[in-house]
C-alpha cells in the first residue's frame, strides 16, 4: 500500500503542470463560449490527463507505451505535442 501511494504521489506531481494547462485551456474556452464548456472537450482533457498519469505509474507504463505508439505520442508529459485527433 505504501509503495502504491508513493507511486501515485510521484505520478500526480509529474503531471500536475499538464493538469493546470488543460484546466486553463478549458476555462479559456468557457470564457469564449459564454461560460459553457463542451462535454467532448472535458472528456478529451480527462483522457489526456489519464494517459499522462498512466505513463508515470509503474504498473501502467506498458499499456501507456502501447497507447504512445497508437497515438504517435513522442513526449509522455506533453502528449498534445503533435496531437492528431483521429489517433486518440
Amino acid at each position: 500500500l505504501a509503495v502504491g501511494r508513493l507511486e501515485w504521489l510521484s505520478a500526480t506531481s509529474a503531471v500536475h503542470q499538464l493538469k493546470l494547462t488543460l484546466r486553463d485551456a478549458l476555462e479559456k474556452d468557457a470564457d469564449k463560449e459564454g461560460g459553457n464548456v463542451l462535454e467532448g472537450d472535458v472528456s478529451d482533457a480527462k483522457m489526456v490527463w489519464m494517459y499522462a498519469l498512466a505513463s508515470q505509474l509503474p504498473p501502467c507504463k506498458e499499456v501507456a507505451k502501447d497507447w504512445e505508439s497508437a497515438a504517435k505520442i513522442t513526449m509522455p508529459l506533453q502528449p498534445l505535442e503533435g496531437y492528431v485527433e483521429e489517433l486518440w
